[in-house]
């Protein structure tokens, strides 16, 4: 199998899952959808439009993201890396409540001390 990466924006003609946050994508709603192989290995992620942001404002930092991979179906892992784990499943609780509406804050500009 060779390597590749498919990513594009749908509008979701049936309710999904965010594989970030967890909260229902309901019909009518865009969502970002990504599927790739690499070495072997196949993955595909069903995103809301705040965890897609939240992820690409951190693939887009080279001082975090060294392109060895993202773990997408783990938000509170990775937010951990600029929240202590308490704030991260804080921010997760709020986007969720929310009903997946609610932007996240930008990790490199809201990081604690």
């Amino acid at each position: 199998m060779s390597d590749f990466e498919c990513t594009e924006f749908i509008t979701a003609r049936k309710k999904h899952t965010c594989d970030g946050c967890s909260t229902i994508i309901d019909p009518g709603t865009q969502y970002y959808k990504s599927a790739w192989a690499t070495g072997g290995d196949f993955g595909w992620s069903k995103l809301c439009l705040a965890c897609q942001a939240l992820v690409g404002q951190i693939m887009d930092n080279p001082d975090y993201y060294c392109g060895d991979g993202f773990n997408s179906r783990d938000l509170v892992g990775e937010l951990n890396c600029f929240f202590s784990f308490e704030r991260a499943k804080e921010i997760i609780a709020n986007h969720r409540a929310a009903g997946g509406k609610k932007e996240f804050p930008n990790p490199f500009t809201q990081a604690e001390d």
